[in-house]
């Protein structure tokens, strides 16, 4: 099977994202840089990650059932 995914680089702009939602979100770097990608390429972000419970919007994904149901539809 083939799946389309993408490799995206972290680049000046998306790194100073991630650096001011480190900041104002209280966030460990790593989780502000998968943030500010994913707000960046209006990607679905699929996590159970408790930083990231405090984050809001469309494009996060925090239920474990609605993960699964929509991981196993895009697989």
């Amino acid at each position: 099977m083939m799946y389309d995914c993408r490799i995206i680089d972290l680049d000046r702009e998306i790194a100073l994202i991630a650096a001011e939602l480190s900041f104002e979100l209280k966030l460990p770097m790593a989780d502000s840089i998968i943030l500010a990608i994913a707000r960046a390429y209006d990607a679905i972000l699929w996590t159970l990650n408790e930083h990231l419970k405090s984050c809001q919007g469309s494009n996060i994904s925090r239920n474990p059932k609605t993960i699964f149901m929509q991981l196993k539809d895009f697989l």
